[in-house]
């Protein structure tokens, strides 16, 4: 599990609205000197994300909780958000593509146009499919002291 201090914001019907400070773990890996990750990490500020959690141990607002999520959701979220959107610019540009062929137009805007709204639609499936699985959803573990 991947564990995350939070601070809770807010209640509401079963959820809490929480507020997890950024942190970049560049500063502990041996490859941060040469990496962009790393030299971005040291050049913007940390900042800031508000989430909304399922809240089944009743916090406060002002209480300090601990978040986890499973080791697998960072990849198969980084799967998610990079591969569906660019299969959907593949498909869309190629139907594209298929569609200003049949149609006997030269040019390639409708591949353009094509890919870019698969590219939206990708994204929006993407957002969708993310939003559905709720194992990989952070969650709240305990109150920290």
């Amino acid at each position: 599990m991947i564990e995350q201090e939070a601070m809770v914001l807010a209640r509401e019907e079963g959820n809490a609205w929480v507020e997890v400070r950024r942190q970049s773990t560049c500063s502990g890996c041996a490859a941060s000197a040469g990496c962009g990750t790393g030299a971005l990490g040291r050049w913007l500020p940390g900042g800031t994300t508000r989430l909304r959690v399922v809240d089944p141990i009743g916090v406060q607002p002002g209480q300090r909780v601990l978040l986890a999520i499973p080791d697998g959701a960072v990849l198969r979220g980084s799967a998610l958000l990079y591969l569906v959107p660019l299969l959907c610019l593949l498909v869309g540009a190629l139907a594209g593509e298929q569609l200003s062929a049949g149609l006997g137009l030269n040019g390639d805007g409708l591949a353009i146009l094509g890919g870019v709204l698969g590219l939206v639609a990708g994204f929006g499936a993407a957002r969708r499919l993310g939003r559905r699985n709720p194992v990989d959803q952070p969650r709240l573990v305990r109150r920290c002291e």
